[in-house]
């Protein structure tokens, strides 16, 4: 039998195994939509005023919007011998499709619309591009479009190095670590800045002539508005060894 010091060792090493380790939430839904209205119509593009509406089988399930989940990832890091923080690390975007999220023909372009610390916002994601994307938007490609001049960057669009754009099942999740940011633009995702309600949107690239693009929208979601870090499990305080 071990003896009561060994326990707690054994102990002690699972935690600190676990306490490290970069983590999320599940994430909070702040919007649905209906399946089957991937299809230029319903308000979108070139019908307007209309509520969202299945045309299924004349929808494409690869931009059909189905729900949106943001989160707040973090790490837990420990605090003398029994306690735990939680630490804040990055921000999570996850938006459910119909279908695997992407494109079988032109540049597909995932975009979060919305307000960031009030900083009028496009979250981009482009995936998936056989025939050939513009120039610094290859698949997998993450920027931040910043609208305001009092934005982290001004009015500018900015693509991180270490921002992510991943695909498992039906679910393409954005991921934008704070490690990967300036100061400035953590100033403005840091925990407790809102991200405002606006819309999820797919719209697909099309060049029309010489150097002229045109982004018609598929698909898109009314999102309600998340504030960061809300959604992080409670630090533990420490009762020994603090």
């Amino acid at each position: 039998m071990k003896s009561t010091a060994s326990k707690i060792v054994v102990a002690a090493v699972m935690l600190a195994s676990l306490a490290f380790a970069d983590a999320g939430s599940p994430g909070v839904e702040v919007g649905t939509d209906p399946s089957g209205d991937a299809n230029l119509l319903n308000g979108q593009g070139f019908v307007t005023g209309l509520p969202s509406q299945s045309t299924s089988p004349l929808s494409y399930d690869r931009a059909d919007l189905v729900a949106a989940r943001f989160a707040t990832e973090f790490a837990t890091v420990p605090v003398g011998d029994d306690g735990l923080s939680v630490v804040p690390t990055g921000v999570r975007f996850d938006i459910e499709t119909a279908g695997a999220p992407g494109s079988d023909g032109p540049t597909m372009i995932f975009r979060i619309n919305a307000t960031i610390n009030g900083c009028r916002s496009f979250i981009n994601a482009f995936l998936d591009n056989p025939v050939g994307p513009p120039a610094g938007t290859s698949s997998g490609t993450v920027q931040w479009r910043q609208l305001d001049a009092f934005c982290p960057d001004g009015v500018a669009t900015v693509t991180n190095a270490g921002w992510t754009a991943t695909i498992e099942g039906n679910v393409l999740s954005i991921s934008m670590p704070y490690e990967t940011m300036t100061a400035a633009q953590e100033g403005f995702l840091t925990k407790g800045s809102e991200i405002g309600s606006g819309t999820v949107e797919t719209r697909t690239e099309f060049w029309v002539g010489a150097g002229t693009l045109t982004a018609p929208m598929l698909d898109t979601m009314s999102i309600a508005s998340f504030t960061i870090g809300w959604d992080l499990p409670p630090s533990r305080a420490c009762t020994s060894g603090c």
